[in-house]
């Protein structure tokens, strides 16, 4: 069985890394000719941290971002309406990880990460159709022209 993972982000090459934990063949469609630093942050809340967590890779998003400290909502002016503490200053719990803040190149499910992947990528492909029956299914990828 091989599965077709439409999408080269964070999701697709997490669920990339948790189908090779588990011995199932894939391969990730990327619209993109490579992954690269755009500017932007990711927010990770606390149920994706627990999944990054358990295929190994905390310590890489330790590494590449920043753990919530902190949820604060402010008016206008910049006044505290309301504060509460996350994550492992909110819980004593180490399992209690919270959520955290990483750039999209160097999140743990980055390119690097997924050359350790027994999952193949293919870059500047789009997918473009999904066809199946009963027993078998198939896609259908083209080039980004």
């Amino acid at each position: 069985m091989n599965v077709v993972i439409a999408g080269g982000g964070v999701g697709g090459l997490t669920l990339g890394l948790m189908l090779h934990q588990r011995g199932i063949a894939c391969t990730i469609l990327e619209a993109t000719p490579e992954m690269h630093e755009i500017g932007v942050g990711i927010n990770v809340l606390p149920n994706a941290v627990h999944e990054l967590a358990a295929l190994g890779l905390l310590p890489a998003l330790d590494a590449a971002g920043i753990r919530t400290r902190e949820l604060r909502y402010a008016n206008t002016f910049g006044r505290t309406i309301w504060a509460e503490l996350r994550g492992l200053l909110r819980h004593a719990a180490a399992e209690r990880l919270g959520s955290a803040l990483a750039p999209r190149a160097r999140s743990p499910a980055s390119p690097r990460t997924r050359r350790a992947s027994r999952c193949s990528s293919r870059t500047e492909r789009r997918c473009v159709a999904i066809s199946w029956s009963a027993s078998t299914a198939s896609t259908k990828s083209s080039p980004i022209s």
